[in-house]
């Protein structure tokens, strides 16, 4: 009777092509400038419609979410699967775990199984500052940080990649969480130093590019309008309806709001309330892709905006860069 084999020799033949990268292997093989450029090829693909990404569902589940990213572009097939728990805090734990699947797109061949929050934590800072590159005040020195989680560090590591940074603020309403990130950040930093605010509004006054990257259900930013004249505010954090970080002064006087994608207008209480109120039209509005040509940048007299909610489109190309520097030459 002839021997079946075990089932982990199966397996390893079965998967014997697929690489495995883990969050090692995505921080080793990182360059955060390469990175950037593939977030901005990425954003010119969405500007030219040579992608296909359908809605992205999301499924709850009690205090869960559950979401499903696929997409098609630049002859990989991919799919983000993230669940987000908020209760994980209490624990301990992270809040969004992530597994991002990376195809051919001729053949449908699995290429690569990914960890998803270290590339979406690359991605989201990646295409952030490609913003920054784009439509940030001319010669901007300082950036202020809002909120000193995870997108947080991603963000002033991928700021002083594109700008010429003299100084990090970062503020967080746990001031130990600030003091934290900047022990932790400014080794990464080189001669950027790295310090806590003791306030929104002193992070405000003091820096020229502001990102807010929290879960807040409450604008993080102070609600007076003299405080945004000539900033770049990148706004990472809300990706639910009854999510806000953004106050109404600061969008009702801005001269453009750039997002990543248009499903922000429905899947971001940034958005969808002020619009749904009136604060502003959707003429001020404009995916970052369709503008790199000639966006309207931060300066005097001129307040911008941009908005990130994701999208599985910037996975793709995120993932198949790394995939490719890890070695993988399948672009079909």
């Amino acid at each position: 009777m002839e021997a079946r084999p075990a089932l982990k020799d199966i397996l390893r033949h079965r998967w014997s092509n697929v690489r495995v990268l883990d969050d090692r292997d995505l921080e080793a093989l990182a360059d955060l400038n390469a990175l950037v450029e593939s977030m901005e090829e990425a954003f010119r693909a969405y500007a030219a419609g040579s992608y296909t990404m359908p809605p992205r569902p999301h499924f709850g589940f009690g205090p869960n979410t559950l979401l499903v990213m696929p997409c098609e572009a630049a002859g990989y097939l991919g799919t983000k699967v993230v669940a987000v728990a908020p209760g994980n805090r209490r624990q301990g734990l992270p809040v969004v775990q992530a597994v991002m699947l990376l195809f051919r797109a001729g053949t449908a061949e699995p290429l690569a199984v990914l960890d998803g929050r270290s590339l979406t934590g690359l991605r989201t800072g990646a295409a952030s500052a490609v913003a920054m590159r784009h439509l940030a005040p001319q010669g901007a020195r300082r950036i202020g940080i809002v909120g000193a989680g995870v997108q947080g560090r991603y963000h002033a590591r991928f700021a002083a990649a594109v700008l010429p940074l003299e100084e990090v603020m970062v503020y967080d309403h746990r001031p130990e969480n600030a003091r934290r990130f900047a022990e932790e950040i400014s080794p990464r930093l080189g001669d950027v130093r790295v310090r806590p605010a003791a306030t929104p509004e002193e992070l405000v006054r003091c820096c020229p590019v502001v990102v807010t990257a929290t879960t807040s259900a409450e604008p993080v930013l102070p609600d007076e309008p003299a405080l945004f004249a000539g900033r770049l505010v990148v706004a990472v954090g809300s990706f639910r309806p009854h999510m806000r970080e953004l106050p109404e002064a600061l969008l009702r006087g801005a001269a453009r709001v750039y997002v990543d994608t248009e499903q922000a207008l429905e899947e971001s209480g940034d958005l969808a309330v002020p619009l749904a109120r009136g604060w502003f039209g959707r003429d001020r509005i404009e995916p970052l892709g369709r503008a790199l040509q000639s966006p309207v940048r931060a300066g005097p007299g001129s307040t911008v905006v941009y908005k990130s909610v994701g999208m599985a489109l910037l996975d793709v190309f995120a993932a198949a860069h790394l995939y490719e520097r890890a070695g993988g030459n399948d672009r079909a």
